[in-house]
């Protein structure tokens, strides 16, 4: 097999759970990655590997939250504080530092104040970890001394170009973005969230940052000098904020990387 992978996992939030499926088939069969990079909730689930816990601690961890429990709301701004959260993030990673792993682990966030790609190699893993996951209009941006950051997704959502290594495994838990916007029947009034007037402004509001991120994944995916093995999960009906369906969205992926064992490792070789 290379010596040399690098695994890239991109923006997903509850969708991004299938990241575990992928860490499970590779921890299974001795792999491990040389060069990690993630952004957002991917950045969460390689931290985790990168610090040395297995699937199954992830696992256990993730489904022993109460995601909404974790929600403190800021009443001037109307956005998620993630000081709870924030707590929650330091019992896995603590006081660790990314240049003290062994594996090299990329961190990829958005700098609000240049509009940047800004890409962690040093730092503490928890505030690297909190700057990507900074979804805007849903999250505080995380303000400190290099500057004000938000989610990585946002430019970089698949970040294959910054790792140094050919190989790359590359991961999207993106949504179908030819998905059609579902509309209430003309003339109808309806009770139906989805289909109502705040529901229909989700949708749309939802699909346009994903035909943005899409956008950039694309472009990733056109790095020169890299050999990619792109993984995009079938999470038909899994929307962004299910957290509640981790056991659902898991065994998923981890079939869908099984099935493709032979074609992979051949890849790999």
């Amino acid at each position: 097999m290379s010596k040399e992978l690098g695994v890239v996992f991109g923006w997903g939030a509850a969708r991004g759970f299938a990241h575990l499926g992928i860490i499970s088939f590779l921890e299974e069969k001795g792999i491990i990655p040389t060069e990690i990079a993630g952004t957002s909730i991917g950045a969460i689930m390689w931290a985790c590997l990168a610090i040395g816990m297995k699937t199954s601690d992830i696992l256990v961890f993730a489904n022993s939250i109460n995601y909404l429990s974790l929600v403190d709301m800021n009443l001037k701004t109307g956005l998620v504080k993630w000081n709870k959260i924030y707590k929650k993030l330091e019992e896995l990673y603590g006081d660790k530092k990314i240049e003290d792993l062994d594996v090299k682990l990329r961190i990829v966030t958005t700098n609000i104040d240049t509009w940047e790609k800004h890409i962690f190699k040093k730092w503490k893993i928890i505030d690297a970890v909190r700057a990507s996951i900074s979804i805007p209009s849903v999250f505080s941006f995380y303000e400190t001394e290099e500057g004000n950051f938000i989610d990585g997704g946002v430019l970089n959502n698949l970040p294959i170009e910054i790792l140094a290594v050919k190989k790359i495994l590359a991961v999207s838990v993106m949504r179908d973005t030819k998905r059609k916007i579902e509309l209430p029947e003309k003339g109808k009034f309806t009770l139906d969230f989805k289909k109502g007037f705040l529901g229909v402004n989700y949708q749309i509001l939802q699909k346009t940052i994903d035909i943005m991120m899409k956008q950039n994944e694309e472009a990733s995916l056109q790095t020169k000098w890299k050999d990619i093995f792109l993984l995009e999960p079938s999470l038909t009906g899994i929307d962004y904020y299910e957290f509640n369906r981790l056991m659902d969205i898991y065994p998923i992926w981890y079939n869908a990387i099984a099935e493709k064992e032979k074609e992979f490792l051949k890849w790999l070789q």
